[in-house]
């Protein structure tokens, strides 16, 4: 674990990867294996698309269809600010509900969560398009700085 290295005039809305509640109770999970060394909390993770993958594997780039955001369950392996998760340690991935994530761009509520399925890369748009990831923005980042956003699956 690290030293603080950083202040903030407010206070964070929370961790990223961890599950929020606020807007509704229904939060539903599913288990994983991290099939390469690309997924951290907060992040989105993709099925592998290696022929030989198993279907509970999971990527952080380079991935197929997308199975939704990697949750703070077992942060015994990562506990450290943007570690990231072994190759080969068991995920938690929340595919429905509400979750906190990282950002340094500009989001405002109600904008689609878009993700590049090749880089892992999350943009912000006020219509979804084709990288539309089925989240959408609840509680945004107003500036473009690193902060914690809310978002969900929630319509």
């Amino acid at each position: 674990m690290s030293f603080q290295n950083e202040i903030r005039a407010t206070q964070s809305l929370g961790v990223a990867g961890e599950p929020s509640k606020t807007m509704h109770s229904y939060y539903n999970t599913i288990a994983g294996l991290a099939s390469d060394e690309n997924l951290k909390f907060g992040s989105f993770a993709f099925s592998s698309v290696d022929t030989n993958a198993k279907e509970w594997e999971a990527v952080g780039k380079n991935g197929g269809n997308i199975l939704g955001v990697v949750v703070r369950d077992r942060a015994f392996y990562a506990c450290a600010e943007n570690a990231t998760i072994p190759k080969g340690q068991p995920i938690t991935i929340c595919n429905r509900g509400n979750v906190y994530i990282e950002t340094e761009l500009i989001a405002k509520r109600g904008q689609s969560v878009e993700v590049d399925k090749t880089t892992g890369g999350v943009t912000f748009n006020d219509t979804a398009d084709a990288n539309a990831s089925g989240w959408v923005v609840v509680v945004g980042n107003d500036t473009a700085t690193r902060g914690v956003i809310e978002i969900s699956t929630a319509k």
